[in-house]
């Protein structure tokens, strides 16, 4: 027997649950902790489901009807972990129509243990349809599961959706011998594909990959960011000192210098950080890259203040869940603590870049702050590869235990 409305109930919230996780992986104020917990809310639901076999199947159908990508992340979890092949068929067609829809796919797959998707991804991989090896290999990876020889083909495939994420791969896994393949593809044609083979290459030691990544960031809008981190924390530090002096003279991007002050994480930048701290649309994002370098909790220490009354020019969605800092606060917080840090230095949240003080990050710190100890670990440590910080949470504390 099956209570229809327990089970509509599981599918909606976890549904809800996925939705606020999607945006918790990014958020500035989510820890590995918090993220354990909403993932146990969500793993509970999806076990009510998975006890309500076909009544679970026609409740998430039913709410399809007004389709979000937290239904779809339900639906694919549902119709991949009973490997029902009418059902897998159906949540494929769907997920394939948006790319929102995708990435909610594949974070089901995430969600489910490699062992029992293995037959299906080998079914992905070995379909003639680019978009089906994508899949196959986005959620292998997503799992830190090397496909082996199936990444050199998509390197070489002529789909540039495909290749792209094969030469992300290459970094993500640490496929050295693959290093000549990310040098190759640095002249691609396609802008994605030359930043993620740059993106590799920094990470593999490659001193050419950081200017890679940053040449073809600048082409495009949506990777900027990534190019300023791998940028700032993988490449020369001379070249990225002069990188930083050239974003911080253009006035029409002051919030990529920002960010770039914050990945390089030389405490001689501290006072140009509190300057930008006194402008309304600069505050927040000055205050999370002053905690990136010295560690500050600005919540917790009481460095913060009170929104200000008056609306700001322009909003930004990213700056939505961090604290305004009280400048005043934090220049008496570092003038305490400054003696603590050599300038010239580089420094991720309170202690001197390495692979240590990542892997300090990774276990303690904030989600974003976590994205940023990824690249420094694996770029400090040749045989780590990058840390996966989307994952589940209950898989990442074993990786950190390991």
């Amino acid at each position: 027997m099956v209570n229809k409305p327990v089970i509509e109930y599981h599918a909606g919230e976890a549904a809800f649950l996925w939705m606020q996780r999607n945006y918790a992986v990014r958020a500035p104020h989510f820890r590995l902790k918090h993220l354990a917990k909403l993932d146990r809310r969500i793993e509970g639901h999806l076990e009510g489901l998975r006890l309500g076999s076909s009544a679970a199947w026609s409740a998430v159908q039913s709410q399809l009807e007004n389709c979000d990508m937290g239904t779809v992340f339900v639906a694919a979890y549902l119709a991949f972990h009973s490997r029902d092949a009418k059902k897998m068929r159906s949540a494929l067609l769907l997920a394939l129509s948006t790319p929102q829809f995708q990435t909610a796919l594949l974070a089901a797959l995430a969600w489910i243990d490699f062992k029992n998707l293995q037959e299906i991804i080998n079914q992905l991989r070995e379909s003639p349809e680019p978009k089906h090896q994508l899949i196959a290999l986005s959620a292998a990876t997503a799992q830190r599961v090397d496909l082996g020889f199936f990444l050199k083909q998509s390197v070489d495939s002529k789909n540039s959706e495909l290749r792209s994420r094969a030469l992300r791969a290459i970094g993500e896994l640490k496929r050295t011998d693959l290093l000549p393949s990310a040098q190759h593809a640095e002249r691609d044609a396609d802008v994605a594909c030359r930043f993620w083979a740059g993106h590799s290459m920094a990470l593999l030691g490659d001193p050419r990959g950081a200017k890679v990544a940053l040449n073809a960031a600048l082409e495009e809008p949506s990777l900027i960011c990534r190019g300023i981190e791998v940028a700032m924390r993988c490449g020369d530090a001379n070249w990225a000192r002069d990188i930083l002096r050239k974003l911080s003279t253009d006035n029409t991007s002051p919030r990529f210098a920002i960010k770039a002050a914050g990945a390089l994480g030389d405490p001689a930048l501290m006072p140009w950080l509190f300057s930008h701290m006194q402008n309304i649309s600069q505050a927040r994002i000055a205050g999370e890259a002053f905690s990136m370098i010295s560690g500050a909790d600005l919540d917790y220490l009481s460095l913060k203040q009170d929104a200000p009354d008056r609306e700001l020019e322009e909003n930004y969605q990213e700056d939505a869940d961090l604290p305004w800092p009280d400048v005043d606060k934090v220049t008496n917080w570092w003038r305490n603590e400054s003696k603590k840090f050599v300038a010239g230095q580089r420094y991720l949240a309170g202690r001197q870049a390495s692979a240590d003080s990542a892997s300090a990050v990774l276990r303690e710190g904030y989600q974003r702050q976590r994205r940023s100890a990824a690249i420094e670990f694996a770029h400090s440590n040749p045989d780590a590869i990058v840390f996966p910080v989307a994952g589940r949470a209950d898989w990442q504390k074993q990786r950190l235990s390991a």
